[in-house]
């Protein structure tokens, strides 16, 4: 275990502050962050969106339709999960779209251990999304602030104290989160949790 490793004491004594389960919230890593927020290599793990970075470009002015040969990689109009190459190659992809555009590129890759989208670097209450970047690099720690900032600020704290699953998985996931099941998944690490003792 490194020292940039999210602990259960961290876990707990977050889900305590936030007014949470502490099996709430652990359900939320288990489900989430899949072992680790960090390559072997440091890095933040990242998943890069590309239909996100389509938005993000057209909302910078820029026509996607006019750029997408030879990019079909990172950038599309809707998602496509067959785009993903996990690991290290997502941050290939990252740098592909950077030297598009740099700003539209890192606010569309999902960040961390529980992958919060860096477009929403102020829903999760940091005051510049260099903020949000460097709490990102630091440690798993800082992804967790991250990700207790943006339950509280996207409105999601109430279905999960309450432990609705459905509520809170349409809120963190969007609303696709029935394709992959979870809410179900939620609701399973959940049970596991409280077996334990937790």
């Amino acid at each position: 275990m490194s020292d940039k490793t999210l602990t259960d004491e961290q876990i707990r004594a977050a889900a305590e502050i936030a007014g949470l389960e502490y099996a709430a919230l652990k359900a939320v890593d288990e489900v989430e962050s899949k072992g680790a927020g960090f390559l072997p290599d440091g890095r933040p793990v990242i998943l890069f969106e590309g239909h996100v970075f389509w938005k993000e470009l057209e909302e910078r002015g820029m026509d996607p339709t006019k750029i997408t040969q030879g990019n079909e990689d990172i950038l599309f109009p809707t998602w496509d999960k067959s785009k993903y190459q996990g690991g290290a190659a997502e941050h290939q992809r990252l740098e592909k779209a950077s030297a598009i555009n740099k700003d539209a590129a890192l606010f569309s890759a999902a960040w961390g251990r529980f992958q919060i989208m860096g477009f929403n670097w102020q829903v999760c209450g940091f005051k510049s999304f260099q903020a949000f970047i460097h709490a990102i690099h630091r440690d798993e720690a800082g992804h967790l602030v991250a990700c207790i900032g943006y339950i509280k600020g996207a409105g999601l704290l109430p279905s999960l104290k309450l432990l609705d699953w459905a509520a809170f998985a349409k809120g963190y996931k969007g609303p696709g989160y029935t394709a992959s099941k979870y809410d179900v998944k939620l609701a399973r690490a959940y049970a596991e949790a409280k077996k334990k003792g937790w």
